[in-house]
């Protein structure tokens, strides 16, 4: 988030002559990206970053990490209704293939399937923009992509507790940043406090709050950060969502948001409890 501290610092001037004189407007242009805060479970809309299967009903995206912490979103193509595959760096070097299947008839669920043909770190979201659901997937860095066969319903119990704290880095659009999550769970329900806290020279303190639902190792959460929470800059709010595979050690997630300097994306947290 360091180089939107840059930014708000320089727009203050600005913001508040703007204020003064009548009320400003701001607005995000619709982008082809991975979907912000507000777009999780609205309809699926294909694009760069984004693939619709099963009649536009799933959303799947994905976002790699390479070994030096460089990240971005896959890009999208579609081949079926179905099935659709994923690049990276590369058009022509596909990476992932990936299809959603309609089991019902068998056993009342939908399928995902995907492989890979890469060893780099990749996050898989796939969304069921119908019922409201998240399923997270994960592959390790260097590790070669070990195919997904999952049939299983799209909602299922808590695999474990994440109360507790948690820390580690995160990076974004706007730079790094070390975030601590202290959590709370009862059921599946994720409440409790969010900070983050930029390196020197900026060392901007954000704080705020998450709320969140694990499903089997899916955590998909909203972390709010109000007016007045980031010190120097008490006209300014952060809100953000997430998607993560959980573990009982550890927490790795994607996210994108938006604050008083616009939309944010291409965001990564990897956590670890402490």
């Amino acid at each position: 988030m360091s180089r939107r501290i840059l930014s708000l610092l320089a727009l203050v001037g600005l913001f508040l002559a703007c204020f003064a004189a009548s009320p400003c407007l701001f607005a995000r242009a619709v982008s082809n990206g991975p979907a912000g805060p507000a777009d999780v479970f609205a309809a699926c809309t294909p694009g760069e970053a984004t693939l619709c299967l099963n009649s536009s009903r799933f959303r799947v995206q994905t976002q790699w990490v390479i070994s030096d912490g460089r990240t971005g979103s896959g890009h999208a193509v579609a081949l079926t209704e179905d099935t659709g595959y994923f690049w990276f760096f590369s058009s022509n070097n596909v990476e992932m293939i990936v299809k959603v299947l309609d089991g019902r008839a068998l056993n009342n669920n939908f399928w995902f399937f995907a492989g890979g043909l890469t060893n780099v770190k990749v996050i898989i979201t796939v969304t069921d923009t119908q019922a409201g659901l998240v399923k997270v997937y994960l592959n390790p860095q260097a590790t070669a992509f070990q195919p997904i066969q999952d049939t299983g319903p799209f909602a299922s119990p808590p695999a474990f507790d994440l109360t507790g704290t948690w820390s580690g880095p995160a990076t974004d659009d706007d730079g790094p940043t070390t975030v601590t999550w202290r959590l709370t769970q009862i059921g599946g329900s994720i409440t409790g406090q969010f900070t983050a806290q930029e390196p020197p020279p900026h060392s901007a303190v954000y704080r705020g709050t998450i709320a969140g639902v694990l499903s089997g190792t899916s955590l998909t959460y909203t972390v709010d950060i109000p007016k007045g929470s980031i010190a120097g800059l008490p006209n300014c709010s952060v809100s953000m969502q997430g998607s993560a595979v959980a573990s009982e050690n550890a927490i790795d997630a994607t996210y994108a948001g938006e604050s008083c300097a616009g939309f944010f994306g291409n965001g990564l947290l990897s956590l670890t409890k402490q």
